[in-house]
């Protein structure tokens, strides 16, 4: 902890130590790649993709903790996709390329983005033509239906190398948002699994 400082950007609710303050979200998505780094290295990985990236906390903890010719593609929905660009613009201002320039471009390639932040929608998630080390989806898998779930893993999963998967066990209660169908844990795993990965419960 002695290496990152979480933004002061949006003015955030804090815990504070006799160090440094962060809230509630920065500790939870550090915890998970601290988790994820001891089962599969994840600082050493140097492209990320993830789904449903929130705000970008997670994108934001990995960037500062990675070399700084890592790569980090984070995929979400408007008005999110806008939170998340202001947000890690205000950290990484020179390291974002956001849906007004992805939009422009053809194919995007490693050497497009190395080193940088892309954000894009989903609709932009064909213009990807490169592997990831790891495909991350914390928290957002559990609040859609499964058909697209499964059009994510489709599109996104054969990549990849690893993918890492964190939700609640038996998904949201029933109905949440218009649900149809809670999203369980071990659904998801299973369909990852069927895709040729091997499983491994941190």
């Amino acid at each position: 902890m002695d290496r990152i400082q979480e933004s002061s950007a949006g003015l955030p609710e804090v815990s504070g130590n006799d160090l440094d303050y962060f809230t509630l979200n920065f500790l939870v998505q550090f915890a998970n790649i601290l988790e994820m780094n001891s089962a599969m290295n994840i600082l050493e990985m140097r492209s990320v993709v993830e789904i449903g990236g929130g705000y970008g906390t997670f994108a934001e903890i990995f960037m500062k903790l990675a070399e700084s010719d890592r790569t980090y593609c984070l995929i979400d929905i408007p008005p999110i996709l806008y939170i998340a660009t202001e947000y890690l613009r205000s950290v990484f201002p020179e390291r974002i390329i956001d849906y007004s320039q992805a939009v422009k471009m053809g194919r995007i390639g490693e050497k497009d983005i190395r080193g940088k932040i892309l954000v894009i929608p989903p609709w932009l998630i064909d213009k990807l033509d490169m592997k990831f080390d790891l495909f991350w989806n914390s928290a957002s898998f559990q609040e859609m239906e499964k058909n697209i779930v499964i059009m994510y893993l489709d599109r996104v999963s054969n990549r990849c190398d690893y993918v890492g998967i964190n939700s609640l066990i038996h998904g949201h209660a029933l109905g949440a948002g218009g649900q149809h169908e809670p999203i369980r844990l071990d659904w998801m795993v299973d369909q990852v699994v069927a895709r040729g990965y091997d499983e491994i419960t941190i």
